[in-house]
């Protein structure tokens, strides 16, 4: 293992003093120092107090000046390469050990003309021009693998060429850089760079072939930075700036804003996902503008799709023609009601499948109003149908104070901090009558015991239909009364009237009595005026207990209210067509003169 590493260290030492031999410049720079030397010890043997110490700093401050460029260049990779070194402290030992002998000579020189500032200058400009100027510093640091015959060179995982060593490659980046500024090598760049070790025969590039190859691949990849979210690369952009400048866009499009008299404060946004900024090489067609970029991020795409509504579209239509939940619809157009959509309307079907997530955290300040209560009071004074307001109800108003997290624009939880009441409701009082109708006393005396029913539905248009009789609502089980005196000429359930029972009073007028719970006549039997024939109930198409009370002159219906009120009625309706099959409604009007009961 001694031998091993005695024999690396002769080979880093003759690599060492092959560099130095053959670089002029090193050799220009010694002259140069000693001729500076020389005029220097002349001077203070002359008259040494003519020597002023801005001579020395002015030497000193144009020495800086001339090195500051390849200082500024190099520095990161170096500073990249040494911490990478520290791994391996014998090519750093090895380094040192061959330079010693000429630091010595060079300090044991300065030290004797008693020149300190000005030969600390010298010691260091020695050492920045051997280490920077004149000798490649990844000779030390970039482990060479024996066993390979070269090296295939990868560029953000692409490979550009096929080399015998590794210093091959960073000359020619240092020449392209330095000529052209093709890649602006820095230390983010270093990291983009791999290499892998090719153990099979092969002929390598030359310097020109893959110099070549390097300015082809920079025509073809462009330097971009890229956003990785968890990792994975999502969306490219040009520069680092435009990337950072599209994360700002996106927390500051879900920063919440307050409305009129709101305060919104201690706001932090932050978030989910881990976020990342990274060099890469992209192509140009790869490479989003800062727009399309912010919707690819929130939305999983570049663009929105956008369909203009047309006459016979309905929402549900169109999420299934397109496969989209009707809720994705409408998260995609929050701001529209889905439950009235128009000819003309436009919808984003674009459902938002968003890469990024934003936790939003602030303090909410508002005012919120408190709900008045409603006191009711029942009067016998007045008609059921009438009601008075004697105080209206003034909603009273409370400061609240919370705590709102969100993420995106879904909100996650509300905390109310506290409360702060600024002035209460005040209740409402309202009277209600509880005095039946006229017309409930009119229509109840004919077919119900007194004092019982209310009119629920008139006679005529209700919900687009024409209700073709009257409502009365009663308690189950109430007796029903024969209209006048008549023969029955039908009992039995009829679609939609349930269990019905139909009296003929006379060759023109007929009654229906339905959603009866029982029936107690039979056809033919012949009943008398106010006679019972059954009882109330909730059968057939019904929401309620109540009894379906209809009359028919001639055939045709007949408001009941209106024929109760004048002997003579005048006004009718055509019967509305029945909802049964054709050839039963049909049959069943020529023997009955009925038709369907619209509940």
């Amino acid at each position: 293992m001694k031998n091993k590493i005695d024999q690396y260290i002769r080979q880093c030492k003759r690599s060492l003093d092959k560099d130095i031999r053959n670089e002029l410049k090193i050799i220009k720079h010694k002259q140069k120092i000693n001729n500076k030397l020389k005029r220097i010890k002349k001077q203070l043997n002359s008259d040494p107090g003519k020597i002023k110490t801005a001579f020395i700093f002015d030497n000193i401050i144009k020495f800086f000046k001339s090195i500051l460029p390849n200082i500024k260049k190099q520095l990161p990779v170096i500073i990249n390469k040494l911490s990478a070194g520290i791994k391996n402290i014998s090519k750093i030992k090895a380094f040192l050990k061959n330079a010693k002998h000429i630091f010595k000579r060079i300090l044991r020189a300065l030290l004797y003309r008693e020149q300190t500032i000005f030969g600390l200058s010298c010691f260091i400009f020695l050492f920045l021009n051997i280490t920077i100027v004149n000798i490649d510093p990844y000779s030390f640091f970039d482990k060479e693998d024996k066993s390979a015959t070269g090296y295939h060179v990868f560029i953000d995982n692409i490979e550009v060429g096929l080399i015998d060593t590794k210093n091959t490659f960073y000359n020619i980046i240092n020449e392209l850089d330095e000529e052209y500024s093709w890649f602006e090598y820095d230390a983010e760049l270093e990291k983009l760079i791999t290499f892998t070790a090719n153990l099979d025969d092969y002929t390598a590039h030359s310097s020109m072939e893959l110099e070549n190859q390097l300015i082809d691949f920079l025509n073809e990849y462009k330097k971009s930075w890229s956003i990785f979210v968890e990792g994975n690369k999502i969306v490219t952009l040009r520069t680092s700036e435009q990337a950072e400048l599209v994360l700002g866009q996106i927390k500051e499009y879900f920063m919440p804003a307050p409305k009129e008299e709101e305060t919104i404060e201690n706001i932090s946004l932050d978030f989910v996902e881990s976020i990342q900024i990274r060099l890469s090489f992209s192509k140009k067609e790869n490479i989003y503008s800062p727009e399309e970029a912010f919707n690819y991020l929130l939305k999983g795409t570049t663009e929105d799709e956008i369909y203009k509504i047309t006459q016979g579209d309905t929402v549900w239509d169109l999420a299934i023609k397109y496969d989209i939940p009707v809720s994705d619809i409408q998260k995609a157009n929050p701001d529209k009601n889905l439950s009235a959509v128009y000819i003309g309307d436009l919808l984003n079907l674009t459902v938002p499948k968003p890469y990024l997530h934003i936790d939003v955290k602030f303090n909410h300040t508002y005012k919120e109003n408190i709900p008045f209560y409603t006191r009711i009071i029942r009067d016998d004074t007045l008609y059921r149908t009438d009601y008075k307001v004697e105080q209206r109800g003034i909603y009273g108003e409370k400061l609240v104070y919370s705590l709102e997290i969100y993420q995106n624009d879904q909100k996650i939880n509300i905390e109310i901090l506290s409360e702060q009441v600024l002035f209460q409701p005040q209740t409402k009082i309202v009277r209600i009558g509880t005095l039946r109708t006229p017309d409930d006393v009119l229509i109840s005396s004919f077919i119900l015991p007194p004092d019982t029913g209310l009119i629920t539905s008139r006679f005529g248009m209700r919900s687009g239909k024409l209700h073709i009789g009257i409502d009365l609502a009663i308690a189950a089980g109430t007796p029903l009364l024969s209209f006048r005196s008549g023969t029955v000429i039908f009992t039995g359930r009829k679609s939609g009237y349930g269990k019905l029972v139909i009296v003929q009073h006379s060759n023109d007028i007929v009654t229906y009595y339905a959603h009866m719970s029982e029936i107690q006549v039979t056809v033919g039997q012949y009943v008398s005026k106010r006679q019972q024939i059954g009882l109330s109930g909730n059968t057939g198409y019904s929401t309620g207990h109540h009894v379906h009370f209809e009359i028919r002159v001639n055939g045709k219906v007949t408001d009941p209210l209106a024929y109760i009120s004048q002997p003579v009625y005048t006004a009718s309706y055509e019967e509305e067509p029945s909802d049964l099959p054709p050839e039963e409604a049909n049959s069943e009007n020529q023997q009955l003169g009925i038709g369907p009961m619209e509940e």
